[in-house]
């Protein structure tokens, strides 16, 4: 199912959370930080508490990686429900399900065949087959598309063999290479189950057409059988590995001064409740998940990676690796040899020397005699 359906309902429901429910926060592994969720009071049967959507759901670490992001890894809880401060319950929870529509529950999908919510009660396949079915320009046996477990049983989807204006196309039946009989597919809502128009032998399928338009058909065929259809009632415990199930339609039509109150928007609710874990202060793990819930003596409620799963922390600088070869070294900058001054210099030279070479000749000259 698509989750964003269950964000819907607490976007659309306004909170009004009791003062004796615990605020939930729920770990964000983008940010890393926790970010509060509003929840929303519903009365289920008689049972009123506050659910709250978990985002994002807590996964299974299929593979035992240390992980839940894998492929096979899978969705145990996405919502929690809180009836009071002494206790939460984990749930799987589908929001609106649709007839004919597949659930992945503990990482296997069944056909959930949704009937008669006001009655609290459905049922869901595990064996099941799509057909996709192009549409054709007229009937031709040889091109039909065999049922699953029996080739000897065909279908093909062509263009419409009566002129209704509201016939988009026509299923055609076979049996072997024979036609058999043909049923007209009207626009309108789908998806449509066709079980009771069929003839022997295609009845002892269950059969839907969860679409179709003027260029195909998309069918699911369901193998009949008690063995395969499986009834559930709100209330049934032990059912597909959950501690019980809650099948419900809530009515909504606003929110009073009591909280929501009745109306004609109709959602149709299944719960799969799983794990109960009494709040008390610190923090309890959660079976078989790699988180834990922690509540706190000020009310906070929140859910996140335990500690041993948690990210490493960043690796420290890598030093230089070791050689054998002599390290190259700096050597160390030597300041350049200070420059005397002109005027500092020792010694003669310049007009000094000039004038004392004028001098030899004055200082060789023989004296003369008186």
């Amino acid at each position: 199912m698509r989750y964003a359906l269950l964000i819907l309902i607490f976007i659309l429901l306004p909170v009004g959370v009791a003062a004796d429910v615990p605020k939930f926060y729920s770990w964000d592994p983008a940010t890393k930080t926790p970010r509060i969720f509003e929840g929303e009071e519903i009365d289920i049967s008689g049972e009123q508490g506050t659910y709250y959507f978990i985002d994002p759901p807590l996964r299974v670490d299929a593979n035992g990686d240390g992980d839940a992001l894998d492929e096979g890894d899978y969705v145990l809880y996405n919502a929690l429900y809180i009836p009071n401060s002494s206790y939460a319950e984990l749930v799987l929870s589908f929001y609106d399900p649709r007839e004919a529509e597949t659930i992945n529950v503990r990482g296997k999908e069944y056909l959930l065949i949704y009937s008669s919510p006001y009655q609290q009660q459905f049922r869901y396949a595990e064996r099941y087959h799509y057909l996709i079915l192009p549409r054709k320009p007229s009937i031709l046996s040889g091109e039909a598309t065999p049922f699953p477990q029996d080739p000897n049983l065909k279908v093909e989807y062509v263009n419409p063999t009566v002129s209704l204006g509201n016939v988009i196309g026509t299923l055609a039946f076979f049996v072997g290479g024979s036609y058999h009989s043909s049923l007209s597919i009207f626009e309108g809502r789908f998806p449509r189950e066709i079980t009771s128009e069929l003839k022997d032998p295609f009845r002892k399928y269950k059969v839907y057409v969860i679409e179709a338009n003027p260029t195909h058909a998309k069918l699911v065929i369901v193998m009949r059988g008690e063995e395969n259809t499986v009834w559930v009632k709100n209330g049934d415990t032990d059912v597909l590995g959950y501690r019980s199930v809650a099948a419900f339609t809530l009515k909504y039509g606003g929110r009073g001064e009591g909280g929501p109150t009745l109306g004609d928007d109709a959602r149709d609710f299944i719960h799969f409740r799983g794990e109960v874990i009494r709040l008390h202060e610190g923090c309890v793990n959660i079976d078989d998940t790699l988180y834990e819930l922690c509540y706190d003596d000020a009310g906070k409620l929140s859910i996140k990676l335990r500690e041993e799963f948690a990210a490493p922390p960043e690796p420290e600088e890598t030093r230089a690796p070791v050689t054998t070869s002599p390290p190259v070294t700096t050597p160390a900058t030597t300041p350049p040899p200070a420059t005397e001054k002109p005027e500092e210099k020792k010694g003669m030279c310049g007009p000094t020397l000039l004038a004392l070479l004028a001098m030899v000749p004055l200082l060789i000259r023989p004296s003369s005699s008186s």
